[in-house]
This record gives C-alpha cells, structure tokens and sequence, in this order.
C-alpha cells in the first residue's frame, strides 16, 4: 500500500512537467519505460543547439552606408575580401600597418572593421572599382583603443597604387565624416618612412601637427586634416 501511495504522489509530481508521459513524445511511442525516456528527453534538452539556428536568432545587421566616387563604390567589409588580404599579408606592404600577419589573424583583423563600426557607428570601408568590382584597400574614420583621436585611415593593396585612388577614397570618406558625423577636425596618424602616405596627406592639405608614440607601432607622425570650411574652400577653387 505504501508503494501505490508513493507511486501515485510521483505521477502526481510529474504530470503536466517534463516527466509527464505524455509530454515524452517519441521516446513513448517507441516503447521506452519512462525511466529511459526520462533520460532521453533529459539528453534533448542538454544537447547544444543547431549552428544554423544560433546565427539565425544572433545575426547582426549594421547599417554600413555605400559612398560612391567617380570611379570607386565604398562599401561594407565582407569576407569575400579575406584572399586579397591574406595575400597583402605576405608582401613587404605591411610593414607600415604592423608587419606581415597569419591568415588566421588577418581573418580576426577584418572581424574588428565590423566591429569599429558596431561600437563606434562608423569605421573602415572597402574600396572597390566600380568597372569591376575589384578590391583595391581600406579607408574611412578609425578610432580603435590607443588612439590620440579620431582619423581618417587608409591602407591600399599593391595593384591600386599610383593609381589616385586612394586620394579619391580618403577625400570621399572625410568629407562623409564631416557632413554625417559632424566633426570639425581629423587627424591622420603615419609612419614617418611612409612618405606615400605622407605625400597623399598633404595633397589633401593636412599639416604636420607633432608626433605620437604608440605603445604597438612606436614613432608617429600627427598629420591634421583641414575643417570642413577650409575643405569646401579649397574644392571651391
């Protein structure tokens, strides 16, 4: 008598839980004691969820505008762009961004353009010919940890120098930043051996304004950007 006693508050406990026969589904049906097909719903609940499912309910969508230029289309980083770049890494270009890095890493340094843009609500663009779509670097309002201030950053792959484009892309990103973001000043921070870069940032009529060590990169030049007023001066003329 105690045992159907005992018996009846247990099926009592469990009905309408997760031990409720009824509520066992498969396992029931096929044919399992409820002791193992406790077990088996107990392994379902546990299990990890399916891959497909986790990026479906964890995506994120930053909204990343396009700028287009006469001859360039600014866009988001994707991975599609992972092979040039892993590629920029084996050259000797690099040695002005921090030197020659592994796939893996190169991977982990596009995630963290993406990233700028979801913490800080602008960061880098990729850079594309509109003819053909091809890849030709980075650009755009970059202020990672580390930073003096906010600047306008470029970095250009091999096949796209000498070329103006990266005067074309960096001209198009400042002015976004001053009329979207509305600063009213940006710096440009560059190796002191990189005279390209130097050449292009005074073409664009910023200025030598001191000099900044950074704890991973060392020794570097502050070039600053003309304003916004002086900027619309000087396409003025």
């Amino acid at each position: 008598r105690r045992r159907k006693s005992y018996h009846r508050r247990w099926v009592a406990g469990v009905r309408g839980g997760a031990a409720d026969p009824a509520r066992l589904g498969g396992a029931r049906r096929l044919g399992m004691p409820v002791g193992a097909a406790l077990r088996h719903r107990a392994l379902r609940l546990q299990a990890p969820p399916d891959p497909g499912r986790a990026r479906r309910m964890t995506g994120l969508t930053l909204d990343i505008p396009v700028i287009e230029t006469a001859r360039l289309r600014l866009r988001a980083p994707a991975e599609r762009d992972l092979d040039a770049w892993v590629a920029f890494n084996r050259t000797e270009r690099t040695r002005f961004v921090g030197g020659q890095q592994s796939p893996n890493a190169v991977w982990r340094g596009l995630a963290t353009y993406l990233g700028h843009w979801a913490l800080r609500g602008y960061g880098m663009w990729a850079i594309d010919l509109k003819a053909d779509e091809t890849l030709c670097g980075m650009v755009g309002p970059w202020f990672p940890g580390g930073w003096p201030e906010p600047e306008i950053g470029w970095t250009l792959l091999g096949h796209a120098e000498g070329r103006g484009i990266a005067r074309e892309a960096a001209e198009a990103s400042r002015d976004w930043v001053y009329r979207t973001l509305g600063w009213t000043t940006a710096i440009s921070l560059i190796d002191p051996d990189n005279t390209r870069s130097i050449t292009l940032a005074e073409r664009m009529g910023a200025r030598h304004d001191g000099d900044f060590v950074h704890d991973d990169y060392g020794a570097m030049r502050i070039y600053r950007h003309p304003g916004p007023e002086a900027v619309a001066t000087m396409v003025a003329s």
